[in-house]
């Protein structure tokens, strides 16, 4: 793959900057897309992710799932296939030379247009989709390296912002020819079978789906059962494969992190952010919370005003 020439790579960091203007998540005129702006390296963090597609403009980032290590930087995109609690490391980042990033969220609806798109190129029937399964149980988290096209794509978001009109149109055309490129790459056949959600990963993308819905309403491992149609050990090892988690680990984890986002980004109290995503105990909410971020919830509010 031929790197992007370096005056072009320059006024395209330089594009984004303009847009990035706080660190943290920065919303865009383009619909489903945010930048990210890291200035500085920060230690491995608990964080989650909902369903998207993560494009590393300058600087790295290193992701933990199920003991495994994956790293991403301009060369490299990942793809979070599920809401997915993972332990993150912003590697490479200054204030001269920012992380910068973009994330594009996935809409299944979307996506099974795009992948209809494809079907007479690549005519996959039930048996295939069978097939493939039965090799490997998709991966939640999928790295690819990206191709010219991607990138030029990529550069055609970013430069769109410019203006609210092009970023709306052009913008929204350049996103979506980004995820219809990753459906064609070199790791499209396993994204499409991920995506596609058959077999044993739909009965756990079910299973995850119906968490997030209502992830105050406490769901039993028998209604997780009901829901996958798998038994109590198929269920643990199918769940722990894709996720890395047991079912109820992950339900604990993605209830801390949506109070996380409750307390820090709308202001809400610990009490309140704790009975909002289900418990009953603010004293027990406040514990796990420090077990999973490394400082209680009045810390980390304190932290991030």
């Amino acid at each position: 793959m031929e790197p992007m020439d370096q005056s072009h790579a320059r006024h395209l960091i330089d594009a984004a900057r303009a847009h990035a203007r706080v660190e943290g998540k920065n919303m865009l005129p383009v619909p489903g897309a945010v930048l990210f702006r890291a200035d500085q390296r920060t230690p491995c963090t608990s964080t989650l992710y909902d369903p998207c597609m993560v494009i590393v403009l300058q600087g790295s980032k290193r992701g933990f799932l199920k003991g495994n290590a994956f790293r991403y930087d301009p060369d490299t995109y990942a793809v979070y296939t599920a809401p997915m609690p993972l332990e993150v490391e912003v590697l490479s980042a200054s204030p001269e030379r920012p992380f910068l990033g973009v994330a594009l969220m996935l809409n299944p609806g979307e996506i099974a247009e795009l992948q209809l798109s494809l079907a007479s190129e690549n005519e996959m029937g039930e048996d295939a989709w069978d097939d493939m399964e039965a090799d490997i149980l998709p991966e939640a988290v999928i790295t690819s390296p990206i191709d010219q096209g991607m990138r030029a794509a990529v550069a055609r978001l970013i430069h769109s912002l410019d203006d609210p009109t092009d970023a709306r149109v052009l913008g929204d055309l350049a996103r979506r020819e980004i995820l219809f490129r990753a459906l064609r790459g070199e790791q499209g056949a396993r994204l499409r079978a991920v995506l596609h959600r058959h077999g044993r990963f739909k009965r756990i993308g079910d299973v995850i789906r119906e968490i997030n819905t209502d992830y105050s309403r406490p769901m039993t491992t028998s209604e997780m059962m009901g829901v996958a149609g798998m038994s109590k050990t198929v269920l643990h090892e199918s769940f722990k494969a894709v996720t890395g988690l047991s079912p109820l680990q992950y339900v604990k984890s993605i209830r801390l992190h949506r109070a996380r986002v409750l307390m820090l980004e709308e202001g809400m109290s610990a009490r309140a952010a704790a009975y909002r995503v289900g418990y009953a105990s603010p004293s027990q909410f406040s514990r796990e919370f420090k077990r999973l971020f490394g400082r209680p919830p009045s810390e980390s509010q304190r932290a991030a005003r």
